[in-house]
Order: C-alpha cells, then structure tokens, then sequence
C-alpha cells in the first residue's frame, strides 16, 4: 500500500504489536509500503497502517510497562469509522486479539459509536464516515492549553456541549475534526511512554516567535518546512503542519 498524507496520523504505544495489527487489520487497516521518516526524537515504529478509504494512518511503537487504565492528559481517543455495527466490530477485535485488555465499554450515541479502552488506548468506533481525534486535558491544565492552541498555534474553537463533568471544545481551523476535552476525571501523564498525533493549519510562520519565552511547551523540532514537532502543556507530541502535502 502506498502511504497517503492525511490529517489523521497517530503513534500509539503497545504492548503487543502483532496483536494490534491483527486490530487494525479487522478494522481494514493495511500496511504502509512507504513510511517515511520517523518522528522527530523517537525510533522508528514497528510497523505503520492505513485505511485504504479513510487514509487513516496509525503508528504502533513498543511501550514500556504495563498498560494504562485509560487515557491520560495529552493521550488521544481515536475515532475509527468502521463497517457494519460497531458493536459486532468490537466482538470481531475481541476474537482477533483476545490477549488485549478490553475496558470501559461504553455506548456513544451521538457519535453513532461504541467507546472502548484497549490496551490502554481509546477507540470510538463510529459508523460515521469520518474519522475523528479527541485530545484529554485535566481541568486544572485548561485555561493554559486553550492558550497553547490559540496564542501559540493560531488554531480557534467552538464550544461543545459538556459530556458529563467533561468540559469540550472543537478546533475550528485544523483540517479534520479535532476535539478537545477536558475532566476532572482525566489523570495527569506519567511514565516515558508518549503517543503523537497530527495537527494540519497551524500557523508556523509566527508559532515558533510566540513559543518564545512562555511556559506552555517546547519545540522537540522547529518550524522548518512547514513542518514541526512540539510537546505541548500536558507534555502531548504534536506533529504540526502548516498545510497537508505530500512532502512524506
């Protein structure tokens, strides 16, 4: 398969690859030809994959530890569109990797999904044609990432409605849907194990002068190219682009 850009690439950390490819291939994900390069100061994955349809694309590296009980500040839920019910799709991973923890299996009505927590990471799996990315934030870290996005990246929002004591908002300008939510619930990241994922629009022509001097992140690789790594508020990697290309 050759590898196609798209506003929804993500590295994940697992524990057992072979086991989350088996995933990836009952949701229709088949392997990348044509990586690229590796993520700025990580080693290269060990393996990539990506729908066909969606050109959803999804890094596994080799996690270190057990597995989380669920996403942590900067961690990401991933919203995979999948074909038939998403409930018999969750049996059908069950049956494909039956050593992956499976938790918090929950209905998603409005996202006409199903929330699962395997292996420590978020799906939704939703029978919309879109993918979608939603970042965890912990409540007390909210007031400085909204800035983060806004005075650094030059990204906007729009408020969404509260899920419970969650509180959300949604990236106006980044290509694709991004979601951003933040809960009392939501614990703070610990240990060295650090996912990534992709924002497409950011505003790199000023982000590196207004990184200068704050508190709120660091660039692991500058602007150059259009193209950028940062680790955000909640030590979140970020892999920024001012416009989607095929540069990979």
């Amino acid at each position: 398969m050759v590898a196609v850009v798209t506003p929804y690439d993500y590295g994940i950390p697992v524990g057992d690859a072979a086991a989350w490819g088996r995933v990836l291939a009952t949701l229709g994900f088949e392997p990348v030809d044509d990586p690229g390069p590796a993520p700025a100061g990580r080693a290269a994955p060990l393996v990539i994959l990506q729908h066909p349809q969606s050109g959803q694309r999804i890094r596994l590296y080799q996690r270190v530890g057990a597995a989380p009980p669920g996403p942590a500040e900067g961690a990401v839920t991933i919203g995979i569109p999948v074909a038939g019910a998403p409930a018999d799709v969750l049996d059908a991973i069950r049956t494909a990797a039956p050593s992956l923890s499976v938790r918090d299996v929950e209905e998603m009505p409005k996202e006409k999904g199903i929330a699962v927590v395997l292996d420590g990471q978020r799906l939704i799996l939703t029978s919309k044609s879109e993918p979608f990315t939603v970042v965890h934030y912990s409540a007390d870290a909210w007031p400085n990432v909204l800035e983060f996005y806004e005075d650094v990246l030059g990204f906007c929002f729009f408020p969404l409605p509260d899920r419970g004591a969650a509180v959300r908002t949604r990236v106006e300008n980044a290509l694709g849907r991004v979601d951003l939510e933040a809960s009392p619930a939501t614990p703070p990241r610990s240990g060295s194990d650090v996912g990534h994922f992709r924002l497409v629009n950011a505003k790199l022509d000023q982000a590196e002068e207004r990184m200068s001097g704050t508190d709120r992140g660091r660039w692991v690789a500058p602007p150059e190219g259009g193209q950028a790594w940062v680790e955000g508020p909640a030590g979140e990697l970020m892999e920024l682009l001012a416009r989607l290309t095929d540069q990979e």
